[in-house]
């Protein structure tokens, strides 16, 4: 079975490793971006099978990154933000996710990888 091609979205660098040390142990592969802007670009020209986005990027907010891929792409984007229940993200999650049956919204307390597995089970055979 062809595992799913991730794109890995986090601006902190230890945060980074770990999440694309435990995609490698997995035997996952993946591409990284460091900020909004590269992932925007990684995501149009790589057109990874899911993307793990983290919301609090340097440059452009991950919920401003969510709308420029959905502006052309329906891939799941899974969330992994430390950001409280009242952010942004929980006032816009209706515009946010409701575009596509496919994306699903995780949060840090559940699993990651759980969810990486589900939506990666749906997507290659």
């Amino acid at each position: 079975m062809n595992k799913a091609m991730i794109l890995v979205v986090e601006d902190d660098s230890s945060v980074r490793n770990l999440i694309t040390t435990t995609l490698k142990t997995h035997d996952y592969k993946y591409i990284t971006a460091e900020n909004g802007k590269n992932a925007i670009m990684e995501a149009s020209s790589y057109n990874p099978d899911i993307v793990l986005l983290d919301l609090g990027l340097p440059d452009i907010d991950g919920v401003e990154v969510i709308h420029r891929i959905r502006a052309w792409s329906n891939m799941p984007i899974i969330v992994i933000s430390a950001r409280s229940e009242d952010s942004g993200v929980q006032r816009n999650r209706q515009k946010l996710w409701s575009k596509s049956r496919e994306v699903k919204r995780r949060w840090v307390s559940r699993s990651t990888w759980e969810s990486v597995e589900t939506e990666s089970s749906g997507r290659k055979e």
